[in-house]
């Protein structure tokens, strides 16, 4: 198993698909139409996703006449995404690359972060990579975090609780690390059909939102607006 501080590396394999295939399956309409509402995105714009995972975001952008980019670390996922896009029957480009060093500056006119894909990489790095997401904006251009208001869910959460996928049911045990801000989750996946257990853990930086804010302030951004739910 990866150390804690690169979960990331393995939590996103087959097994993550499979558990998380039914609320892909019916989120991801909503999420892409309100990047479009709060983008005001327009057919023929580009945008870049990152990380864009198994390209569900991305291939939706696209079959609404945006060109798009999708930028991941990991080439299984990619494969998945370029599988998605030829499926769809649209032309996505998918880039195999870290999003602490994202290559294109002043190239997109919109920069999609989401389903709480941020803080994963330690404060210097997650920093690093919000500067490349506004780096990789032309002047003018608009960024989109997608990230969990930190003060409802530490509040709000509980300690452990059960939830459901189709093929599992899942123990989910919550603990917040209040010195370093980091939500740390373990996750016991229990297969309906019977068999062993599957463990797995993550650990996110929670950032506040003057956190965040000062951060685009710092990269040259200003933070034009902020939506809950």
């Amino acid at each position: 198993m990866a150390p804690d501080t690169e979960w990331y590396a393995e939590f996103f394999d087959a097994f993550y698909d499979e558990t998380h295939a039914e609320i892909e399956a019916l989120t991801t309409g909503r999420e892409v139409a309100g990047v479009v509402t709060w983008l005001d995105l327009r057919p023929g714009e580009r945008v870049l996703d990152v990380p864009c995972g198994s390209g569900r975001h991305a291939v939706e952008l696209a079959a609404r006449g945006l060109q798009v980019t999708g930028l991941d670390l990991s080439e299984r996922m990619l494969g998945r995404a370029r599988g998605r896009a030829r499926a769809r029957g649209v032309d996505v480009e998918f880039v195999q690359g870290d999003m602490r060093g994202i290559p294109w500056r002043g190239a997109f006119d919109a920069v999609v972060n989401l389903f709480n894909s941020f803080g994963y990489l330690g404060d210097e790095d997650d920093r690093r990579s919000l500067h490349g997401m506004v780096g990789a904006l032309r002047a003018g251009g608009r960024l989109l975090l997608d990230l969990p208001n930190r003060d409802h869910y530490v509040n709000q959460v509980l300690p452990s609780y059960w939830d459901e996928t189709a093929t599992h049911w899942v123990l989910c045990a919550f603990r917040f690390d209040s010195r370093r801000g980091v939500a740390v989750t373990d996750y016991t996946y229990v297969p309906k059909g019977g068999g062993p257990p599957e463990h797995h853990r993550t650990r996110v930086r929670c950032y506040t939102l003057p956190e965040i804010e000062a951060w685009l302030t710092g990269a040259g951004a200003a933070v034009t607006a902020v939506y809950g739910a």
